[in-house]
């Protein structure tokens, strides 16, 4: 879609693409080791149990998303969305509906045809039970709840279906909350007014009785996009605040620490957290996503466009080329994760790792690829103006 003349020019900055790219793979990975740890010992058991942890990624999305919608907002100089908020909701629209729906078809198909689907929509169910798994798939709730992208308000249709897409519709409703929400709260509480609103208002929600809490849909995340509502006013900002944020705050040490207490929490009871903290877990992970951005963009505007280190692996050919698609490998991954988890369970342990490497996400990627290529690129506006979207 042509972008409004009066809409300012996001900035280029290819290691966005390469951030979210790495945490598509990340996820990918999650879900199909998930489904073949069993029996993993030694080395391939140490290295399997690190890429466990999908949901880090998640948060990252959610912060890298806060801060890619806000760039047109700093970049413009104002308070409020660049071209109006119909056109901004037209934008979005345009970005994330079309390859959603396109993979709610795709997985649809291929959950009808494949037995591992429907066990998976069955609960694991016997074959006995194959019919009802198929009757539970096409209630007329789930269905309605999908289209309309409400799915993450019913912990019953949260996760059936395509999992991963329960994400999806959070950060789609955060869309909404921008404008109408997050905004306002820079405009009259100032730039950390979204954060204490955002994570007040989600972490707030936990406390309700839990049908109520929608804690399964993460509330928090609207805390998360604000943190990268504020890295992009700390990168791009003009006022003295951002400028010695920028410069003098140590991003690199804060972020290895960041990411260090967030992998100690995740060791020490990941899981048990995440049911009942999960606001702390994504919340660390959310501020390290942070830190990581504001790194590199920091090194970007201090040594140019070539970096050192983690910014040049970032900016890589191969980052940015998954970084580009990763919306696509996000909603897709799901179907092929549960035919190659288990698949890898009847490979010999010590060609595991060797199969995921070169067999298992060398599969993912490329049918993600083809699905980008028809259902998503022909709805993005330009390739250079991608790469700064929220997805």
């Amino acid at each position: 879609m042509t972008q409004p003349t009066n809409v300012p020019s996001r900035p280029h900055l290819e290691f966005l693409d390469g951030l979210r790219g790495c945490a598509a793979i990340y996820v990918a990975c999650s879900h199909i080791v998930g489904e073949s740890t069993v029996g993993t010992t030694g080395v391939e058991g140490f290295i399997f149990h690190w890429l466990l942890y999908g949901r880090i990624a998640v948060a990252m999305f959610i912060v890298l998303s806060g801060y890619c919608l806000m760039l047109p907002v700093v970049s413009g100089g104002g308070d409020s969305i660049p071209g109006g908020n119909i056109a901004y909701f037209k934008r979005r629209a345009r970005r994330i509906l079309p390859p959603y729906y396109a993979a709610l078809a795709f997985t649809f198909l291929i959950s009808v045809v494949s037995t591992t689907g429907l066990h998976m929509l069955a609960g694991q169910a016997g074959n006995g039970q194959r019919a009802t798994a198929l009757r539970d798939m096409l209630s007329a709730g789930d269905i309605v709840s999908h289209l309309m992208l409400i799915h993450n308000w019913s912990p019953h249709f949260n996760m059936l279906f395509d999992g991963p897409t329960w994400s999806v519709a959070s950060e789609w409703q955060i869309y909404f909350l921008f404008p109408f929400l997050l905004l306002p709260a820079r405009r009259c509480f100032g730039r950390y007014g979204p954060i204490v609103i955002g994570f007040g208002l989600g972490i707030g929600m936990c406390f309700l009785p839990y049908r109520y809490s929608l804690y399964w849909a993460c509330p928090w995340y609207i805390g998360l996009f604000a943190l990268g509502m504020l890295g992009a006013q700390i990168t791009f900002g003009t006022g003295e605040a951002e400028i010695r944020l920028r410069d003098k705050a140590s991003w690199g040490v804060l972020a290895v620490l960041s990411w260090a207490v967030t992998a100690g929490l995740w060791m020490w009871d990941g899981k048990v957290l995440i049911n009942r903290f999960g606001y702390l877990l994504d919340g660390v992970a959310g501020f390290a996503s942070l830190s990581t951005i504001l790194y590199c963009a920091h090194v970007r505007q201090s040594s140019g466009a070539r970096g050192s280190g983690v910014l040049n692996v970032l900016q890589s050919k191969p980052a940015v080329t998954l970084g580009a698609f990763s919306y696509s490998l996000y909603l897709l991954h799901q179907p092929f994760s549960l035919k190659l988890g288990p698949l890898m369970m009847h490979i010999p342990h010590p060609f595991r790792i060797p199969f995921l490497v070169f067999v298992g996400m060398p599969t993912i990627v490329g049918c993600c690829w083809v699905f980008y290529l028809i259902f998503e690129r022909p709805f993005t506006r330009s390739k250079a103006s991608n790469r700064s979207t929220g997805r």
